[in-house]
């Protein structure tokens, strides 16, 4: 009993000297400007009254951590409305008994801004485990879980492991709970008492006749600011802190906190009574840090077990819910607290059971991923609505941010909230800048999506009367933790990569791999409960800092270089060989390049041939009324860090992303590249500005290349050749006419050039990144199908390229047609018709003609020299040289491929004329028996050469071929068993081939 008084002697005498400034607090009186955010006058002088006006109606709350920086943490709490956080609320505050939440995602996704509004509408107490950064929050549980319970000289760490010692471990895992209970109840019982006192003062209050129309929520949100702020009470720092101090050092018994914690409750719930109030929520923020904290100094509850083993272990998290769910029971199986539990990893199975083993039934624990981030550009617009005037907002330099930052931040409210807040110190001064500078020091690179014309055309509005210099205090992205863990490692620059060159990731994380959720690299997104890496800004800082060359980690062309024996060739979607060339083309064309260099073409009078070209990423911009056209670029260098980005270097299609194709050529995307879908087009295709001559102005043409990572057929020179099928049907695909166009089918009429302008300015609504397109019917069976009408489309787009070179230079369409073929030789003399030596034509070669008819399109291969020559010093050195040489041993060793059969064999003649040449022979001659001999030795040199004993040159390297020739040779008169021979030739061709 003396304990219990001493205790509460002691509490008085701390709420005495308090009360006062409570009361103040209460009734607002010192409020109105208390811990509000100014901007610096001193550094920016005089402003636009405008502004200088729209900043004093704001009334930003200043930062805790920096007075001179605006938080929006807690800026508006209920007033901010939007679907998405409405739905999470309702999710998360769920007043129903025994209902509790968990509240999981990445760090930075909106967590404590939903819990800060949920207990700006409901009744709660707010704690933290540690700070994140943003300095809200009591420091009393993060002080008596580091401090007093790890300096308690009876704690032990990790319990006793030695099986045999139940004593010791029972013991030990006593002396530990008790500790741990008698601390974190003087926790509880401080928040309880401050409250107590916060209710009595606000009942006074609202007695008094001015205050009668006050609503509660006003009193509500003033507790829940007392609790995120409590600097901001004048008599003290932190008075929750300060209050488990002193009771602290009374070193109190547990049953005597367990007293006064059921007094002051049951007052509690009896004020709370009168507000139609029996419930309260109990947040605890931030709390994968008491779920990694002491991971071994406290055990499950299975009673059954003697001793506590065989029991698991568990962390401080598990024993802080534990002990205060029987300190707030109101009976045997109720408490009147609901949890509300937020961190970026939490077993949800340990917090479970810890409820469940006070109140003896299952705790009602639900789990909740959705925070509301910004995955719609509408709900970020009308987020930084609030925050930019429309002076400035609704500016050619306005609109031109308000699509970058839905560019570069979609995702976590941390991108979009810090970059404001930072904003709004330099009052809006030159933002494109501020907004490079951000994402500089956050991300380690430069955004090179707006060009230096724009920039320049910014100007020091707001400011009238000076310039300032920009300043900057952000936390960079941690990639510490990443370093360590190898495996995890991997998996991030995997996903990194593959975002970074196609803008799409197929795959998916595994469960253990859900860390990264901890780590800040993944997410749970609005669209899925699956963890993902989808946000740009995170993926190409990965790409940055995995290419800096002082971790153990793959470069993205050493990925490259391992993606690229996987490809096929024939692949639903672009294959590893198409973003090695997207690469490759990045890598060659970073400046101004004579384009034959890294091209041959077909006419070597081509104008395009004496042309200089460079990469650029075009994104369409409208002001006014008038299109304008930034030039991204995105610098890769090859053996150096990646630097400067205008985003991901290529975007692939994606069947969920309706009229994604489209949006690209009408440049409403960033990407360099684009990967059509197959049979559309070529493989990839892009844009090169070419420079400006004395006689031409600079202009754009497209680029439309097919690639083909094809062995192809080995000859007696030693080398490699493309087969003419799979060459006539590559310049197909990159010829426009054809776009679209089944192989075999015949030409489609093109569209007139009133039609070209109509679906040229035909306009795809999206959001500016195209994020948020509904998910269209998967067409790609049909992709045998002519398709005119996509085709004009494209047509359309393409002929609306402004500033296009002009059709005696790039064609009708401004287009390079490209044959990209590796370690296939392209031979365009295998084009031109054959002639017999009496100057007849050779009727046994088909004549080849050009599917681009009279449009004029330039036609070229890659130069293989410079193919070779750019990437031989990269890491892995001589990489394409080493896959050439690889092939060649392989293909004359075996005198067919895969890839080659499976074309070739689609171009064999008919049955009909197979029939009608074999009725024609069907006459034997001494002549002909001699010419079957000579075939049947010839097929034994192949068969030799098949088991290493010889190189030749095989006709064609042809199964079906092989299987004529063996029914020719039958029918001439040939020995049973050279026919014999021939067949197991052609067996062990079709195994091999298989």
């Amino acid at each position: 009993m003396a304990e219990t008084q001493d205790l509460r002697k002691t509490i008085d005498t701390f709420m005495e000297r308090h009360r006062c400034y409570i009361v103040d607090f209460v009734c607002g009186r010192k409020e109105r400007n208390k811990g509000l955010w100014t901007y610096d006058s001193d550094r920016i002088g005089e402003l636009d009254a405008r502004v200088a006006e729209f900043l004093r109606e704001l009334r930003l709350p200043s930062s805790p951590k920096d007075p001179g920086s605006p938080s929006l943490l807690f800026h508006d709490l209920t007033v901010l409305k939007s679907d998405s956080l409405t739905q999470s609320l309702t999710n998360v505050f769920r007043l129903r008994e025994g209902k509790h939440m968990l509240l999981v995602n990445v760090s930075g996704s909106g967590k404590t801004r939903i819990v800060l509004e949920g207990l700006s509408r409901n009744w709660g107490f707010y704690f933290i485990c540690q700070d994140d950064g943003t300095s809200i929050g009591s420091q009393d549980l993060p002080i008596a879980m580091q401090h007093r319970l790890k300096n308690h000289p009876l704690f032990k760490e990790i319990l006793p492991e030695d099986p045999s010692s139940s004593d010791v471990l029972k013991d030990q895992l006593a002396y530990n709970c008790d500790i741990a209970n008698r601390i974190f109840a003087e926790v509880l019982l401080a928040r309880l008492v401050v409250f107590e006192q916060f209710l009595d003062s606000m009942k006074l209050d609202m007695e008094k006749p001015e205050n009668r129309d006050c609503g509660i929520s006003t009193y509500r949100e003033r507790w829940l600011t007392l609790q995120a702020r409590p600097g901001l009470l004048e008599c003290d720092d932190d008075i929750f802190a300060s209050l488990v101090e002193a009771m602290h050092l009374e070193s109190q018994s547990l049953q005597t906190l367990k007293s006064e914690v059921s007094r002051v409750r049951d007052s509690i719930l009896k004020k709370l009574a009168v507000y139609d109030t029996s419930r309260f929520f109990l947040v605890i923020d931030e709390a994968q840090v008491a779920a990694t904290t002491f991971p071994h100094a406290f055990r499950s509850a299975e009673q059954n077990l003697k001793g506590g083993v065989g029991r698991k272990d568990r962390p401080v998290l598990r024993q802080i819910i534990h002990g205060w769910t029987e300190l707030l029971k109101v009976s045997a199986t109720k408490t009147c607290a609901s949890y509300v539990i937020t961190g970026t990893g939490v077993s949800l199975l340990d917090i479970t059971e810890a409820v469940a083993s006070s109140t003896g039934k299952k705790s009602g624990f639900a789990t909740a991923y959705l925070t509301g981030a910004f995955d719609s550009a509408e709900d970020q617009r009308a987020y930084i609505e609030k925050y930019i005037p429309e002076v400035i907002l609704n500016s050619e330099i306005g609109k031109i941010l308000a699509e970058r930052m839905w560019f570069w931040f979609r995702g976590r409210y941390r991108f979009t909230a810090g970059f404001l807040s930072t904003l709004i110190e330099h009052c809006y001064y030159k933002p494109l800048t501020l907004l490079n500078i951000f994402i500089k020091h956050y991300a380690d690179f430069t955004p090179m999506d707006c060009s230096e014309s724009v920039l320049s055309r910014q100007n020091r509005f707001p400011l009238l009367h000076r310039d300032i210099e920009h300043s900057m205090d952000v936390f960079p992205l941690d990639f510490g933790t990443l370093e360590k863990a190898h495996r995890l490692r991997k998996k991030v620059v995997e996903i990194a990569y593959e975002s970074f060159i196609s803008s799409y990731y197929q795959g998916s994380l595994g469960t253990d791999e859900k860390q990264l959720v901890n780590l800040g690299f993944a997410r749970y997104a609005a669209k899925s409960l699956q963890a993902s890496i989808d946000e740009r800004l995170i993926i190409i800082a990965c790409v940055v800092w995995a290419n800096k060359g002082d971790i153990e980690c793959d470069t993205l062309y050493q990925y490259l270089c391992d993606e690229l024996p996987k490809s096929i060739p024939v692949s639903d979607s672009a294959n590893g060989f198409e973003h090695y060339l997207a690469y490759y083309f990045a890598l060659v064309f970073r400046e101004y390049t004579a384009l034959n260099v890294v091209f041959d073409f077909l006419d070597h009078n081509a104008p395009l041939r004496n042309r200089s070209a460079k990469l650029v990423a075009l994104h369409r911009t409208i002001w006014d009324g008038v299109t304008g056209y930034d030039e991204g670029v995105t610098q890769i260098l090859g053996d150096e860090p990646i630097s400067q980005c205008v985003g991901n270097l290529g975007r692939a299609h994606n069947k969920m992303k309706e009229s994604d194709f489209m949006r690209w050529l009408r440049f409403k995307h960033r990407e360099a590249f684009f990967f059509p879908k197959r049979s559309a087009t070529g493989d990839l295709i892009f844009v090169l500005k070419l420079s400006r001559t004395n006689e031409e102005p600079a202009s754009y043409i497209w680029v439309s290349v097919q690639a083909k990572l094809h062995t192809g057929n080995p000859r007696a020179d030693g080398n490699l050749y493309l087969s003419n099928d799979v060459l006539h049907h590559a310049i197909k695909t990159v010829t426009p006419r054809r776009f679209f166009v089944n192989k075999d089918a015949p030409d489609i009429p093109l569209p007139r050039v009133s039609q070209l302008n109509l679906m040229g300015d035909r306009d795809y609504a999206s959001s500016s990144d195209g994020e948020d397109d509904h998910a269209m019917e998967d067409d790609d069976d049909h992709d045998d199908q002519d398709r005119p009408d996509e085709r004009n489309e494209v047509l359309g787009a393409m002929w609306k390229l402004p500033r296009r070179a002009d059709e005696n230079t790039a064609g009708r369409f401004s287009c390079l047609r490209v044959v990209a073929s590796w370690p296939a030789i392209v031979e365009f003399s295998e084009l031109e018709a054959k002639y017999n030596k009496d100057g007849t034509q050779n009727k046994r070669r088909i004549v080849w003609s050009d599917p681009d008819k009279n449009d004029g399109h330039p036609l070229a291969v890659l130069n293989r020299r410079t193919f070779v020559d750019y990437t031989s010093n990269l890491s892995p050195s001589n990489f394409l040289t080493a896959y050439e040489d690889d092939r060649k041993t392989e293909a004359f060793m075996r005198g067919v491929t895969a890839e080659d059969q499976i074309y070739e064999s689609q171009e064999v003649a008919k049955s009909k004329e197979l029939k009608g040449r074999a009725a024609r022979s069907s006459k034997t001659s001494p002549a002909s028996r001699k010419k079957a001999t000579r075939t049947v030795e010839k097929v034994k040199k192949v068969s030799e050469a098949r088991k290493g004993k010889a190189l030749v040159k095989v006709d064609n390297g042809n199964a079906p071929q092989l299987v004529r020739r063996s029914k020719r040779l039958e029918r001439r008169g040939a020995k049973v068993g050279d026919v014999e021979m021939l067949d197991s030739d052609i067996r062990d061709h079709e195994m091999d081939s298989s």
